[in-house]
């Protein structure tokens, strides 16, 4: 094309996808669902001729990528793509970082295991793989906030650093993921992780000193 245009916040629809409710804009065939999950302005892409999901970076093993990106707003975007997978209106799911030839070496590289045989895969077709690409990251990014208030919870009161180091100890599949894809080869950051599970959950805190120690809900 010759241009590109903007697409307002204020110019969004709601969309049902089945019984599932989406935001975003109608283009063309497509629906571009904003879903603010990977970063505030991310997007997904769908395609209802070809039941076509194209998650762009919602399903990327570094979320939360960024201070402003949102675990919680991942797991609920998951959760809505797995419901539509079921319910058989997505029979395609691609996005912008799984590759059969390139994947598979990188978890090598980084002495990790995948956490399901999809991962690996270029792509999911058909209802079954497609549910389970989705299902696989809605329970990874589930378990990663687990782990994270699990680790407060032991430590009753705690500054980032000490949480990430009791995270650090799981021998969760998840975290094992989450600690071996590390920097500075790989922009997966368990110092994000940590501050954007605090901050999602809105996790009390108090200053002590010059540390900033957050305190468990749990009792």
């Amino acid at each position: 094309v010759d241009k590109a245009e903007i697409l307002p916040m204020k110019s969004r629809i709601k969309k049902k996808i089945g019984d599932v409710e989406f935001m975003g804009w109608p283009i063309g065939r497509f629906f571009i669902i904003h879903d603010g999950a990977h970063s505030p302005g991310h997007i997904s892409l769908y395609d209802p001729k070809y039941k076509l999901l194209m998650t762009g970076d919602a399903t990327i093993e570094i979320n939360p990528a960024f201070y402003n990106s949102s675990l919680i707003k991942c797991i609920d975007l998951m959760s809505k793509y797995r419901t539509i997978a079921e319910k058989g209106y997505v029979d395609i799911v691609v996005d912008s970082h799984h590759s059969s030839t390139y994947f598979p070496k990188l978890l090598e590289k980084f002495k990790t295991k995948p956490l399901h045989p999809i991962q690996i895969a270029d792509m999911a077709k058909g209802k079954a793989e497609c549910v389970a690409f989705l299902k696989m990251f809605e329970d990874y990014y589930i378990s990663l906030k687990d782990e994270v208030l699990s680790a407060l919870s032991k430590l009753k009161k705690a500054s980032i650093p000490d949480i990430m180091k009791e995270v650090k100890k799981s021998d969760h599949q998840a975290v094992k993921l989450k600690v071996a894809l590390k920097l500075p080869k790989f922009p997966s950051r368990l110092d994000i992780l940590v501050a954007v599970v605090l901050r999602d959950l809105k996790i009390p805190w108090v200053k002590q000193g010059k540390r900033v120690l957050f305190i468990s809900n749990e009792k």
